[in-house]
This record gives structure tokens, sequence and C-alpha cells, in this order.
């Protein structure tokens, strides 16, 4: 008899740079520093937090730029 697998495909973290505004960036770091995160750790956390309760940005969406 031969024994049935499945393979699942691993799901690997993917790296991507990001462009902020100058105010965005101070707040991230403000943010980081006041939460002992690295800004990378603070902006990942923010990502998947941002991701998981704003399904889709429909609109004008420079206007979330301005902090």
């Amino acid at each position: 008899m031969s024994k049935l697998t499945t393979t699942v495909p691993i799901k690997r973290p993917k790296s991507i740079t990001v462009i902020l505004t100058a105010e965005a960036s101070e707040r991230l770091t403000a943010l980081a520093k006041k939460g002992k995160r690295s800004r990378q750790l603070e902006a990942m956390l923010r990502i998947h937090d941002s991701l998981k309760r704003v399904p889709e940005i429909t609109g004008d969406y420079w206007e979330i730029t301005t902090l």
C-alpha cells in the first residue's frame, strides 16, 4: 500500500520597500521608540493591522497619505 501525502506550500515572508512622507517617517520612528521596537517591526505590525481592518481602499487614496 502506498501512503497518500499532500504537500502544503511554504509561505515565506516577503520584503518590500515603502516610500513615506517625512511626517509619516517621523511618526513611525516615534511610535517605534515608544513601543521599544525597530522601525521595520513597527511598520510590519502596522501594515498587518491595516490589512486586517481595511478590506479595500477606493477613491482618492492620496488624502490618506496626509497625517
